[in-house]
Parts: C-alpha cells; sequence; structure tokens
C-alpha cells in the first residue's frame, strides 16, 4: 500500500510539473493580437511549427523553460502553424517549420532556423533583452554564449 501510494504521489507530482511547463503563455497565432503586442512595445517570440515536427517540440520545450523562468512580463509567445498561417509565415519570409523570430516592439531583432539547443535558444532570446531564468547563475562551465549588447 505504501509504495502504491508513492507511486500514485511521484505521478501527481510529474503530472504538476509537466503542467507547469507547458503552462507557459503560449498563444495560438492571432495576426490582430501579433500587431497589437507589438505596437504596445511587447517582446514577442513566434515560433512557426507544425504539428508533425519533433525538433519543433523540442524547440517549444526549450523556449518555454528558458521564458517560464523569466521575471519578464513584457513578451508573449505565439505558435504560427506553417500550413494555417502561410499568408503570416509569406509576409515574414519564413520558408521552413522550427524558425524562430523575435520582435521587440515592431522591430524584428533576430531570427533562428531549426536551433533546440539552449545555448542557442538563450542567445537569440538575449537580442531582446530577457534575462536568463532565476535560479541560473550564467553559463555552464564549458558553454560559451555571446555577450550581452
Amino acid at each position: 500500500m505504501y509504495h502504491t501510494m508513492r507511486g500514485v504521489t511521484s505521478l501527481l507530482l510529474a503530472a504538476a510539473l509537466a503542467g507547469v511547463v507547458s503552462a507557459a503563455p503560449w498563444t495560438a497565432f492571432d495576426p490582430a493580437g501579433f500587431e497589437a503586442a507589438k505596437r504596445s512595445g511587447k517582446i514577442v517570440l513566434l515560433q512557426f511549427m507544425d504539428r508533425d515536427c519533433t525538433s519543433c517540440a523540442e524547440q517549444e520545450r526549450v523556449v518555454s523553460k528558458l521564458f517560464w523562468g523569466s521575471s519578464r512580463a513584457d513578451w508573449v509567445g505565439y505558435r504560427v502553424d506553417l500550413v494555417r498561417n502561410a499568408d503570416a509565415a509569406q509576409a515574414l519570409g519564413v520558408r521552413s517549420r522550427s524558425t524562430l523570430v523575435l520582435f521587440h516592439g515592431p522591430r524584428e531583432v533576430a531570427r533562428n532556423v531549426g536551433v533546440i539547443q539552449e545555448s542557442e535558444i538563450l542567445a537569440l532570446l538575449r537580442q531582446a533583452d530577457i534575462p536568463e531564468p532565476r535560479g541560473r547563475a550564467g553559463p555552464r562551465p564549458g558553454l560559451r554564449l555571446p555577450p550581452r549588447p
């Protein structure tokens, strides 16, 4: 009985923690919301993806972790389905899934295709001056990131 309860408790804890990471404020793409967020000066991250893309899922997990750990409240992340939002992709010159496009206000500040390594995504986010997640004292030994501007 004790082992069963311990197993159930472990499963519930794992589910709760998974919910915390997936609860990051990703929003389905909405052109009007995207334009409003840019006009208001927010940091906007677009992740162009499709549901069959494994690298997109890994990229989303890493980005959610970094954003969830950020103390900033002035950002919004949009998942942009490459098929359903082909017009937006074409307007922004995005031709492949697993593309991250970062805006700070109305200005595009960074773009990268296919990155899934935390260090590379963190370097991309630094271009919008997003601080590192709480609890991290900086890069791990041996990890070289570009200096902040």
